[in-house]
Order: C-alpha cells, then sequence, then structure tokens
C-alpha cells in the first residue's frame, strides 16, 4: 500500500511539474491557478532536493504569472505567494533571489512571510520580551506554512526568536536588513489614519540585538528629519515602542545570574542626547565653512564653498528644528523628564545664536504649558527672564528678537494662541 501511496504522489508532483513550466499555464485564471500552486507535496515520499526544485519552479511560475498580465494580476499576487512552502527552499535562494524581486519588496505580506521563515531557522538562544508579553518559541515548520493567513498574523506568528548581542553570535547583515526593511515599509505607509492598524505590526518587528534595535530608532529619526510636521505621531511611536525590551542570558563564561536587558527607552535617551550634541558639532562645522569662505580668494572658490555652506546651514537648521521638535514631542509623551527639558532650553540658550534661540522658541511652544505646571515651574520664570533679556538688550537679530516676543505674548495669554487675523475683503 505504501508504494502505491509513494507512486502516486511521484505522479502528482511530476504532473504539477509539467502544468506549471506549461507556456499555457499563463492563461490560467486566477483561481486556477491558486487550486495548481496550493498543490501540498508530502515530505514522506519526496526527497528534499525534489520538493527544493519544485517549489523553486512554482515560484518562477508565479512570477510569470503575474508579469504575463501585471497589472490586471497585481492584486492577486500576496494571495498566490502565501501559497509557496518557504520552508523548501534554501535560505540563500530566498535571500538572494526570491527578495530581489521587486515585486517581493514592495510587498509588506511577501517581507512577513520571508522574514518569519529566515528567522524561524535560527536556533533558540534567548528570550524575547516586548513589554509583559512573552512568548514560546516555535519551531520553523509551526510558524510558517502556506496556510499563514494575512500580513499582520503572520508576524504575530512569529513567536520567541534568538536574540544575540554583536559579539560572538551576531545577527546576519541579511537578517537585520530584512528587518529595517519592513519597519521602513511600515514608517513610510504611517498616518494618522493608519496610526493605530500599523502601529501594531511595528510593535511586533523581530528586533533580537542592539544593533537592530538601534537601527530601529536611527529610521525613527530619519522619518523625524524628513518630515519633521509629523513629530508629534513619531513621538507617539516611540511612546508605543517605550515597554520594548530585550533580554539575553548570561554566555557560558558568565555566571548564571548575568544577564544583559536592552531597553528601548534608554537607546533612545542616548540617541536624544547624541542628536543634541551633534547640533553643537555641527555649528562648530559651519562656522569652519564660514571662515574658509572668508579666506577664499578666488571668485571660483568664494562660489563653490557659498554653494556648500548654504546647503550645509539648510541641511542644519532643517535637522535641528525636526529634532527639537521631535524631542518636545516626547517630552509631551512623558517619556523626558522636566530636568532633561530644562538642560535642553539652558544648553539652547547658551548657544548664543539666532538658530539655537528660534529652536528654544519652537521647544516652548511644545512643552512651555506643561512645564508650567510642574513642580520646577521656576525653570520657566529663568527661562523668560533671560529672553526678556535678550529682547531688551537687541542681542539677537530683529527677526528672532521679533520671534521672542511672540512667545512671551503666548505666554501671557496661557499658551492659548490668538486666532488668526481675517483680512478684510
Amino acid at each position: 500500500m505504501e508504494e502505491l501511496v509513494q507512486a502516486d504522489e511521484e505522479y502528482v508532483h511530476t504532473k504539477l511539474r509539467a502544468i506549471i513550466k506549461n507556456a499555457d499555464f499563463l492563461l490560467v485564471s486566477f483561481a486556477e491557478a491558486k487550486d495548481i500552486l496550493g498543490v501540498k507535496m508530502n515530505q514522506d515520499f519526496v526527497d528534499e532536493e525534489e520538493l527544493r526544485v519544485i517549489e523553486e519552479e512554482k515560484f518562477w511560475s508565479l512570477m510569470d504569472w503575474i508579469q504575463c498580465k501585471l497589472e490586471a494580476r497585481r492584486d492577486h499576487f500576496d494571495d498566490l505567494f502565501r501559497l509557496l512552502n518557504l520552508n523548501f527552499l534554501s535560505k540563500k535562494f530566498l535571500n538572494e533571489v526570491v527578495y530581489s524581486e521587486s515585486l517581493v519588496k514592495e510587498s509588506m505580506t511577501c517581507v512577513h512571510l520571508i522574514l518569519t521563515n529566515l528567522l524561524g531557522r535560527i536556533p533558540e538562544e534567548c528570550l524575547h520580551i516586548r513589554g509583559e508579553s512573552q512568548f514560546s518559541t516555535r519551531s520553523a515548520s509551526e510558524v510558517n506554512s502556506p496556510q499563514i493567513g494575512d500580513s499582520s498574523k503572520a508576524l504575530k506568528e512569529i513567536e520567541q526568536k534568538p536574540s544575540k548581542l554583536d559579539q560572538g553570535h551576531a545577527e546576519t547583515p541579511e537578517e537585520t536588513q530584512y528587518v529595517l526593511d519592513e519597519a521602513r515599509l511600515i514608517l513610510n505607509k504611517l498616518t494618522p489614519d493608519t496610526f493605530s492598524e500599523l502601529m501594531e505590526e511595528f510593535q511586533q518587528l523581530p528586533i533580537y540585538s542592539e544593533l537592530g534595535l538601534r537601527r530601529i530608532i536611527d529610521l525613527i529619526f530619519e522619518k523625524v528629519n524628513d518630515d519633521p510636521d509629523n513629530s508629534k505621531m513619531y513621538a507617539n511611536v516611540c511612546r508605543m515602542m517605550a515597554p520594548y525590551t530585550i533580554t539575553i542570558p548570561s554566555t557560558p563564561n558568565q555566571s548564571q545570574q548575568q544577564t544583559t536587558t536592552l531597553e528601548f527607552h534608554k537607546f533612545l535617551l542616548t540617541r536624544c542626547e547624541h542628536e543634541f550634541e551633534k547640533h553643537r558639532q555641527d555649528d562648530d562645522v559651519l562656522v569652519k565653512l564660514r571662515q574658509k569662505l572668508k579666506d577664499a580668494t578666488t571668485v571660483t572658490a568664494k562660489e563653490e564653498i557659498a554653494e556648500e555652506t548654504r546647503l550645509a546651514e539648510a541641511k542644519v537648521r532643517k535637522e535641528m528644528f525636526g529634532n527639537i521638535k521631535f524631542i518636545g514631542e516626547l517630552y509631551m509623551q512623558k517619556m523626558l523628564t522636566d530636568a532633561i527639558m530644562h538642560d535642553c532650553g539652558m544648553s539652547l540658550f547658551k548657544g548664543n545664536d539666532n538658530d539655537f534661540l528660534e529652536c528654544l522658541c519652537a521647544l516652548l511652544t511644545i512643552i512651555g504649558q506643561d512645564l508650567e505646571l510642574t513642580k520646577d515651574e521656576h525653570h520657566m520664570s529663568e527661562f523668560f527672564g533671560l529672553i526678556d533679556k535678550v529682547i531688551e538688550e537687541k542681542s539677537a537679530s530683529p527677526t528672532i528678537c521679533s520671534v521672542l516676543e511672540n512667545l512671551m505674548e503666548l505666554r501671557k495669554n496661557e499658551w492659548v494662541p490668538k486666532p488668526a487675523q481675517t483680512q478684510s475683503l
């Protein structure tokens, strides 16, 4: 009986390969393609190499079927891709062939499934924790199968995965890149309307190392710099990610009690401090460029250095204002302390620069009302005493003095902006 079953299985697989390699396959309907690509293969009667070959051929047939009538069939790609059994494909083929296809890269569902499968093959090394949720490890075959549902469910099916420090057991660059590509896809689609749905997926990203955690925070800051008007939304992303921790157990060379805990919140604070210090370094660079422009002796050199300086000033200014607004919104999300805000404000004031003073105004416009209600409200009196002195002595440009006066007026009005004046017709 077993021989008959095996013979039948071999016939099915031989027939399947003949069908998907036939040019007529490109003409079948979506329903027919789904039935053909959804044929399940029995690992008990077909050797591993044969399964790999069949699954590779299924992938290429799927790509050919989609490309044959791309515009009409594009929407079916995710549904058909789910029918592939990625477990039968090698990591090399998944990474270098499947993931290189633009249709795959553009699909959040496909990236989820590939990421799930690749990381599901890594042996367990440590415990991954999100907030107070703790997940148990599953095998790759349990985590990834053709029956996995939508992309959100796919990520939720990623249970316990290895968390590895960069020393000795670092994740491969490919594994880290998959996570970053997925994070970038989510952040690019993030809007106030899609926030709840996409943040659920973002919180389930399989981040397992210090490098991965740092790179995720790098991406958030990149989005802040590209889209500073949505700083509040990105601060809310950080608030949702604040409980995220990775607990890494001791290595054989350590005692059993020694563990390493990586906390999203602490890495975020470190990055905020770095960005704040970076603005001082950027200012030093600008000072050197301006001096270089002053020392230039030829018209051509002056023009080149002037353009370089202009672009550098624009870049630094945009990043500075974006990051300051973001820091203010993080404070509003209770992720930064009153003391940190006071230190930031005083540092900006002592910068003795028009841009720094304008940044201070932007920061106080966001946090002023809340900061004034804290036990350290005397800091606000200190800030505005210094601001009043700048206005009185006219130690800043007329434009900045006007901005400072508007800020003082806003405070007198209990932080309620005046309604915009309507122009008479």
